[in-house]
């Protein structure tokens, strides 16, 4: 039967070949695996009278969107018992820590007791427990030193915003130091790493997308730093971010990446909701914080004003 079966191209097994690549395959014997059984089913399928667009497009979805990703990840879980043993982790404490920030918060905001106990401790789960746990799982399935800074440079920046916005909340000292320290790695690593490791694997047409998105990301970050800190031209970067980001990397993105598709994919509603949850949020409260800051100025010159003219009528 298999003499009767109908043999890919080499630039077919290329076009498998990249896919897996590019679904980040750790294991190294699991890429050769997988690419084995994805031509046999494609193969297959050609046998009985498909095309190999139509047989490999049917294999993907047999396998799923997520599916490369699922297998290795159950590979994972069976021959490696760290790695085990920081998904567990990352799994329990990645629910628990929201959930205690979350109370925290509601204690603080309605002023009860035990706020200020409750968020320390989800702070201190999410910073020292579910971080690094997350970055040695997400290396691991990754197992790409090319990529070692992104993830240093991820927790780094992670932890220290966490200690900042903790910071913030308990009015302890030295939160601008961890904020700017915080705001400097994003810059200056994180977000670089990001992009230059984007632009290595991505096809022509998304790099200016990717351009344009390092850009945006890096005046928005700076303008938001600028704004919470109430430093001038935190508006010009904020708004020059929002433009290039939202008016020009994002339609880019979306253009280059998805006009093959026939269907809108769930991938791309999560994109679009994220993106609007970035921008709304953080412009909103950057321009109430400007806004409540300024009318408190603002009541106090026309009250100054009024009693210098007082005074000064009655010398």
């Amino acid at each position: 039967s298999r003499l009767t079966m109908a043999d890919i191209t080499h630039s077919q097994l290329e076009i498998i070949t990249a896919d897996v690549y590019q679904a980040d395959i750790s294991v190294t014997h699991l890429k050769l695996d997988l690419i084995d059984h994805i031509c046999c089913d494609t193969e297959e399928l050609m046998s009985h009278g498909l095309s190999f667009e139509n047989a490999y497009s049917a294999v993907k979805g047999k396998i799923g969107f997520h599916g490369l990703q699922q297998i290795q990840e159950d590979t994972l879980m069976l021959i490696n018992n760290k790695y085990r043993i920081m998904k567990k982790t990352m799994k329990i404490f990645g629910v628990i820590a929201p959930i205690l920030i979350s109370f925290g918060a509601m204690f603080k905001i309605e002023h009860w007791p035990g706020g200020g106990i409750i968020l320390t401790l989800g702070f201190f789960l999410l910073t020292f427990i579910f971080l690094p746990s997350a970055v040695y799982v997400s290396y691991v399935e990754v197992s790409n030193r090319k990529k070692l800074l992104m993830h240093l440079s991820g927790f780094a920046t992670a932890f220290l915003f966490a200690m900042s916005f903790l910071f913030k909340i308990q009015h302890w000292p030295w939160t601008d130091v961890l904020m700017l320290v915080a705001v400097g790695i994003t810059g200056v690593l994180f977000i670089p790493a990001i992009y230059i490791n984007q632009l290595k694997v991505a096809p022509k047409n998304e790099r200016l997308s990717l351009i344009f998105g390092f850009i945006g990301s890096l005046l928005y970050l700076v303008g938001f730093y600028f704004k919470l800190n109430h430093y001038q031209g935190a508006y010009i970067l904020i708004f020059s971010g929002s433009i290039i980001l939202f008016l020009m990397a994002f339609p880019l993105f979306i253009y280059a990446h998805y006009k093959k598709q026939e269907y809108i994919s769930s991938r791309f509603l999560f994109l679009t909701f994220a993106v609007v949850w970035f921008i709304i949020p953080t412009s909103l409260i950057a321009i109430n914080v400007s806004e409540d800051i300024q009318n408190g100025f603002r009541q106090d010159e026309i009250s100054d004003s009024y009693h210098i003219e007082y005074l000064t009528k009655k010398n």
